[in-house]
């Protein structure tokens, strides 16, 4: 499907949903049920024919020696038949049992970081959402929840929180806990049970699709054809679902936190990730004049964040941010709407957040554990600058 072709079926979609949105539902609960369906059928119309293909053979083998020379010809065709449709059959049976592979990160435990853990467990609380099985801190301006079912698209999940420590460096506890409650809110159901597993299938289905892609020869994209047209229709269909789940997961953050700071948090994303990125561009620049690369990055950048950066800077980022659009199958709306739907009754879209006072996320967070986290991750950083 083109991206013109997504964008006029959505388009369509919206249309719908607004007008009947009992409708809308009804046929995204009808195209859920006709993916299982084609799974289904792929999987037993490959079993079914080399359950024939093996059945022929041997009816031939027990029809005497005429037979035999004529099975002896054919074996060869046969055989790579059979091959075939027994790789075919386990590579599509497999696909629904595709493991995503453990996120990778530091783990955090609740005697490093009791002040997260409570807020996690808070939150928890109100949000009336599962646990975390692991919570990892990773080296990156964001934060994530991630669910991986125990066998690909079902089967018990393990919940991971990814909380990126550039990220809590430079935000408030109530910003961050505003990102991480946006993340938990498609994971506790905020908008629905309903909806939290259609979020959760759409990443199945687009694991599914990859690995559906990779395959190779005639006989294998033949069968996984009605799959792989499948998957990008059921992300339109659901695509206007999973937009409006977005604001969804805004308000639970809001409603945890307040509207003021789920407001701050998302605009302050936006900056920090433009600030990070110019921070480590000049790191690279210098890294060219100095013998190995330097040992104390998270310091740096830590630091760097104690100076409060150029109004104009941050006015060009902001600017730059608010009518930004993902791609055309990202359901994240543009933050100037998500702003507009949250109605922060401090400041106006374009108003930057007010500089950051007090203690970061990371020092109310990680506490004490702190400085041995930053020279762990700087560490690693310098390790993997310095491979050729």
């Amino acid at each position: 499907m083109t991206p013109e072709r997504f964008q006029d079926l959505v388009g369509r979609l919206e249309t719908m949903s607004a007008a009947s949105p009992g409708r809308y539902r009804g046929t995204v609960f009808a195209l859920t049920l006709l993916g299982f369906l084609l799974i289904a059928l792929v999987v037993c119309g490959l079993g079914a024919g080399l359950v024939a293909l093996l059945g022929i053979a041997a009816w031939v083998a027990l029809q005497g020696s005429a037979a035999l020379i004529l099975l002896f010809k054919l074996g060869k065709l046969l055989v790579l038949l059979a091959v075939g449709l027994w790789m075919m059959l386990k590579t599509t049976a497999g696909a629904l049992f595709v493991r995503l592979a453990p996120p990778q990160g530091r783990e955090l435990t609740r005697g490093e970081a009791p002040a997260l853990f409570a807020a996690l467990d808070r939150m928890r609380v109100q949000m009336r959402g599962p646990a975390f099985h692991q919570v990892l801190l990773v080296d990156g301006v964001n934060a994530a929840v991630m669910q991986r079912p125990a066998f690909g698209l079902v089967g018990w999940p393990r919940n991971y929180l990814l909380l990126g420590l550039p990220l809590l460096e430079g935000m408030s506890e109530d910003e961050a806990l505003a990102v991480v409650a946006h993340e938990y809110g498609h994971l506790a159901g905020s908008h629905s049970h309903f909806a939290a597993f259609v979020y959760r299938l759409r990443l199945a289905w687009a694991t599914l699709l990859a690995h559906l892609e990779q395959q190779t020869g005639r006989l294998s994209l033949w069968l996984s054809a009605p799959l792989l047209r499948f998957v990008p229709y059921y992300n339109a269909y659901t695509f206007v679902l999973a937009r409006s789940d977005e604001y969804a997961a805004d308000a639970a953050a809001a409603a945890l936190v307040g509207r003021d700071a789920a407001c701050a948090a998302l605009k302050r994303t936006q900056i920090l990730g433009a600030r990070h990125e110019r921070f480590m561009g000049e790191v690279f620049n210098g890294i060219a004049q100095e013998p190995a690369p330097p040992a104390d990055l998270t310091v740096r950048w830590a630091d760097s964040l104690a100076q409060a950066p150029a109004q104009a800077d941050v006015q060009l980022w902001l600017g730059q941010a608010l009518d930004r659009s993902g791609r055309a199958t990202d359901t994240h709306p543009t933050l100037r709407l998500r702003l507009a739907a949250l109605r922060s009754t401090g400041e106006a879209p374009e108003d930057a957040p007010a500089p950051l006072s007090g203690a970061s996320a990371a020092q109310a967070w990680l506490g004490a554990s702190l400085p041995e986290l930053r020279a762990a991750f700087a560490r690693d950083w310098a390790e993997r600058v310095r491979e050729p």
